[in-house]
């Protein structure tokens, strides 16, 4: 069976995933709830057009990073990092 990091069961692994599930968009709509707390208007169409183009931009660096990487490195490793 293939390890993750330091999961050696595939109960772990699916609990770390159920973890990262939940956990990473309370952390984004909490992220969001900060930066327009008390803006209005104008300046909150601003705010979070700003918030939507880095998150979109961060999603594709990201695929586009791990692609380049495993490209060049054994899968494995890239499971590991």
């Amino acid at each position: 069976m293939a390890r993750s990091g330091f999961v050696h069961s595939y109960e772990g692994m699916l609990f770390l995933r159920l973890s990262k599930g939940a956990l990473l968009p309370a952390i984004m709509t909490a992220t969001m709830a900060y930066l327009t707390f008390g803006l209005e208007g104008h300046e909150l169409s601003r705010v979070m057009v700003l918030y939507v183009s880095a998150t979109i931009f961060d999603g594709m660096a990201g695929r586009v990073a791990s692609g380049q990487l495993a490209s060049h490195i054994e899968w494995a490793w890239i499971a590991w990092m």
